[in-house]
C-alpha cells in the first residue's frame, strides 16, 4: 500500500473514530485556539521523539503563546490549566539544560493528554489509561503473592509503573475533573510505596500493604469512572475506545509531513533544520 494511500485510509479512520469539535454554541475564536493548540502540542510530542531540540523549543514557543488565550482558558478547569503550565516550564527548563530529550519529551506526553482532554463531547485518550493501570494493579499483586522481600520488590516495580502513568496523565485529569481525584490516587501511590520499601527490609506488615493496594484501586475507580476500566485488558477483546486512540495515534505518525507544511503555511511556523 502506498504512503499516500495509507495516509488517506488513516485521516478516514480518524474521522469515523471521532474527534468532535466543540459545541455549536462555543465562541468561534476559543474552538479555533484550541484547534491550533492541538496541532501544536502533536507537533511538539512528535519532534521530541525525534530528539530534534530546535524543533521543540520552536514548538514549545508557540504551544505557550498559543495557551495564554483568555478564550482558551475558559474551556475546562483552572486546576487543569496550572497544570499545562506547570508542564511548560518543566519542558522549557528540560529544553535549556541539554540535548537528552528525555525530560521533554516526558512533559510533551503530558501536554498531549492534557489537551486532548480539553474537548468536550470526545473519548479522552487519558481515560484509556484505566485499563493500563488495572494491568499494573494486577502485576503488583501477583508480584506480591510471590512472599518475602522478593515480592516485595516485585511488587514495587509494577506499582513504580503506575506511578509514572498517573504523573503523565496527571494533567489531563485536572483539565476534565474539578474533584481531586487525582490527588487521592497520588497519595495512596505513596502509601504503598512506604510500605512497599520496609517490607523489601524484611518488615512487612501484610495487612496494611493489601489495604494500601485495595485503596490504589478504589481511587483509581473513582478517577476513571467506574471499576470495569480497571479490568485488565486482553488483546482479544479491545474496546473501541482503545482503537480510536491508537487509530488518532497514527493518524498523527503518517499525516505528519504533509499536515505539518499545511499548518506552517497558515501559522507561519518555521521549521529549523538540523545541522549536517
Amino acid at each position: 500500500m502506498s504512503v499516500r494511500l495509507k495516509i488517506l485510509l488513516a485521516l478516514m479512520l480518524l474521522l469515523t473514530a471521532g474527534g468532535l469539535p466543540l459545541s455549536a454554541d462555543a465562541p468561534a475564536a476559543a474552538e479555533d485556539r484550541l484547534d491550533r493548540l492541538e496541532v501544536l502540542t502533536h507537533s511538539f510530542y512528535l519532534a521530541s521523539l525525534d530528539g530534534n531540540r530546535q524543533l521543540s523549543y520552536a514548538y514549545l514557543l508557540k504551544i505557550e503563546e498559543t495557551a495564554a488565550s483568555a478564550e482558551l482558558r475558559a474551556i475546562g478547569e483552572p486546576a487543569g490549566w496550572r497544570r499545562i503550565d506547570d508542564s511548560l516550564g518543566a519542558a522549557r527548563k528540560a529544553l535549556a539544560r541539554g540535548r537528552n530529550p528525555d525530560g521533554w519529551r516526558a512533559e510533551a506526553s503530558r501536554l498531549l493528554l492534557a489537551v486532548d482532554a480539553l474537548t468536550p463531547g470526545r473519548e479522552s485518550l487519558w481515560l484509556e489509561y484505566g485499563r493500563l493501570i488495572g494491568d499494573d494493579l494486577d502485576r503488583m499483586r501477583r508480584g506480591w503473592q510471590r512472599g518475602g522481600t522478593e515480592g516485595a520488590a516485585a511488587a514495587a516495580v509494577s506499582l513504580q509503573l503506575l506511578k509514572e502513568r498517573v504523573e503523565r496523565l496527571e494533567a489531563a485529569a485536572a483539565v476534565a475533573r474539578p474533584q481531586p481525584s487525582v490527588q487521592l490516587l497520588q497519595e495512596r501511590i505513596r502509601y504503598a510505596e512506604r510500605l512497599l520499601a520496609a517490607a523489601a527490609k524484611g518488615e512487612a506488615n501484610r495487612v496494611w500493604i493489601e489495604e494500601a493496594f485495595d485503596g490504589i484501586e478504589q481511587a483509581a475507580a473513582d478517577l476513571f469512572g467506574s471499576k470495569e476500566v480497571l479490568s485488565p485488558a486482553r488483546a482479544d477483546d479491545p474496546s473501541p475506545a482503545w482503537i480510536a486512540a491508537m487509530t488518532a495515534i497514527l493518524c498523527a505518525a503518517l499525516g505528519y509531513a504533509g499536515y505539518r507544511k499545511y499548518r506552517h503555511d497558515r501559522w507561519g511556523i518555521s521549521s529549523v533544520k538540523r545541522p549536517l
